[in-house]
């Protein structure tokens, strides 16, 4: 077993959620049962601005995974059944729908072609 596959062992197999994609070309995913994080706890601003004392007096929690997996700074490439659907210089919206194709998919195999060419993919037909 390769070195990559032992890293991604523990999350073959496993339905991705939550897919976003983020800034620029980044696309994120989530694997495996939900937590709550919290980011951020409430503090006491400094700052006279109403808008600066409203938002420190906000706690900020997101929902992850047991395992995080991040696509960024890299070109990529989204095919769904060989069909293309589109890549990292693709358009806001598409970058979206390409995000929404994969969610809830499985990751059934990650496969390191050549150095920085690696290939994911998932159960009902994406490849990344």
């Amino acid at each position: 077993m390769s070195i990559i596959n032992s890293i991604f062992e523990p999350v073959i197999g496993e339905i991705c959620w939550n897919v976003n994609h983020g800034v620029g070309s980044s696309l994120t995913f989530e694997f495996g049962e939900p937590h709550f994080k919290v980011i951020r706890q409430p503090f006491v601003s400094k700052s006279k601005k109403a808008r600066s004392i409203r938002l420190s007096a906000r706690r900020i929690v997101h929902i992850v995974g047991d395992w995080h997996l991040w696509i960024w700074s890299c070109d990529w490439r989204f095919f769904l059944n060989d069909r293309f659907i589109g890549d990292s210089e693709s358009n806001k919206n598409e970058l979206k729908q390409i995000a929404l194709n994969l969610d809830g998919q499985a990751l059934v195999d990650v496969n390191v072609i050549d150095a920085g060419i690696t290939v994911f993919k998932f159960d009902l037909g994406g490849r990344l």
